[in-house]
C-alpha cells in the first residue's frame, strides 16, 4: 500500500527530473519522449505522467496479477501442472540453457495456460479490488465519419449508426466470461484453447481482449 501511494510523488521526481537536466541514465523513455518530433502540447509534463504510469503498472503489476492468478490454478490444478512440465521437459532439458522466447511461443500446452490464465482473471490493465465490471471498459470512437453496419439473422435484416464522436465500448470481462463462448467460463480449463490436433485454436484466441483489439491494442501483449 505504501508503495503505491508514494508512486505518483516518485513518478513526478522523474519526470521533473528529465525536464531539468536530460539525465540519459535515469531516464531514456522520457528523453525520447522530450527529443522526439511530437507537438509540444504532446510533450507535457502531464502526459509524461500518463506514460510512467502506464510503463509502471504494465511493467509490474498487471504481469504480477497474471502470474499469480497462473501459478494459483496450476498449484490447484495437479493435472494441468503435470501436464505443462511434461511439455516444458521436452523443450528444456537444460535449467541453465533456456530456450528462447520464439521457441516457448511455439508450445501449445504452455501458449493455452498463459491464455487461460488471462481470460479467468479480471482485466490486466485495471488494479482495482474487489473487481467492478461496470468500471472496465475498451472504448472506441469514430472521429471522421459515422459508422453503419448491415447484417442480416434469423429475425430480419439489421441496420446500426453510430455517430461520429459517439464511444462504443465492451467489457473484456463479461466477453470472457460469455458461456456461449467459454463454456463452463468459471473452469481454469486451458484444453479449450487447443484444437482436436492439440494445436492453438486460433478461432478462439480471436475472443481474448486481455489486450484489447484493433490497432489500438496494448503494446506489452508480447
Amino acid at each position: 500500500m505504501a508503495t503505491t501511494v508514494k508512486k505518483p510523488e516518485r513518478l513526478k521526481r522523474v519526470v521533473l527530473g528529465a525536464e531539468r537536466h536530460h539525465d540519459a541514465k535515469d531516464c531514456p523513455m522520457f528523453l525520447e519522449l522530450l527529443n522526439s518530433n511530437l507537438p509540444a502540447q504532446e510533450k507535457s509534463k502531464q502526459r509524461l505522467m500518463y506514460e510512467a504510469n502506464g510503463a509502471t503498472l504494465a511493467g509490474s503489476g498487471s504481469t504480477a496479477i497474471a502470474l499469480s492468478n497462473i501459478v494459483y490454478n496450476l498449484v490447484a490444478n495437479p493435472r494441468i501442472g503435470h501436464k505443462l512440465r511434461s511439455e516444458l521437459r521436452r523443450k528444456v532439458s537444460d535449467s541453465k540453457n533456456l530456450p528462447t522466447w520464439s521457441t516457448l511461443e511455439e508450445l501449445p500446452y504452455l501458449t493455452a495456460v498463459i491464455h487461460e490464465g488471462l481470460r479467468s482473471m479480471y482485466d490486466p490493465s485495471k488494479e482495482r479490488l474487489p473487481y467492478d465490471p461496470s468500471q472496465e471498459r475498451l472504448p472506441r470512437v469514430a472521429t471522421e465519419e459515422e459508422l453503419i453496419y448491415e447484417g442480416g439473422s434469423t429475425l430480419g435484416k439489421s441496420k446500426y449508426v453510430i455517430p461520429r464522436g459517439y464511444a462504443i465500448s465492451t467489457s473484456a470481462h463479461v466477453v470472457h466470461s460469455d458461456e456461449s463462448i467459454f463454456p463452463n467460463a468459471s473452469q481454469f480449463d486451458p484444453e479449450r484453447w487447443l484444437d482436436r490436433d492439440g494445436q492453438r485454436n486460433k478461432e478462439l484466441e480471436r475472443h481474448l481482449l486481455s489486450f484489447s483489439k484493433g490497432s489500438r491494442h496494448c503494446l506489452g501483449m508480447q
